[in-house]
């Protein structure tokens, strides 16, 4: 199980019918926020994972748009000069760096829906330890920025 499904399994928990169900509490209390500490650790080792995924996309896909910038433009100078087949060939040749490019668009857009559910998760999961009383609640975007 990764830890954004662990941890929305805890965020979600419900807790109160657990406890009221339970022969001890404390253990079941003191196993959660176990599981709530652990989750909250693996969920920021995992953002930064995705942070560091995401910026090595972008940069692969800022790599792959000014190729691909370089390579209209030799191909539109061959065009400007009448050369239609030799703009058509190094089109051709290039098809590969051109749809390269879009894959690493959607990648990149993945990479930035993942990291966007991690913090949501991580948010969820932190409220939660702290409406129990523990550790200490994470703000929100509009709370952080004075809103």
């Amino acid at each position: 199980m990764s830890a954004l499904e662990r941890a929305t399994r805890l965020a979600s928990l419900d807790l109160d019918d657990l406890l009221r169900r339970a022969d001890d509490p404390g253990a079941i209390m003191e196993g959660v926020r176990g599981d709530l500490e652990t989750s909250i650790i693996h969920l920021r080792q995992e953002i930064v994972g995705a942070v560091i995924r995401r910026g090595h996309l972008a940069a692969q896909l800022r790599d792959a748009e000014q190729r691909a910038a370089e390579i209209e433009q030799q191909a539109r100078a061959e065009l400007e000069r009448g050369e239609e087949r030799a703009a058509r060939r190094i089109l051709s040749w290039e098809i590969p760096t051109l749809a390269s490019r879009d894959v690493l668009r959607d990648e990149v857009h993945r990479a930035g829906r993942s990291l966007r559910e991690l913090l949501s998760c991580l948010v969820r999961v932190e409220n939660r330890a702290h409406r129990m009383g523990w550790g200490s609640r994470r703000c929100s975007r509009g709370e952080r920025e004075g809103h």
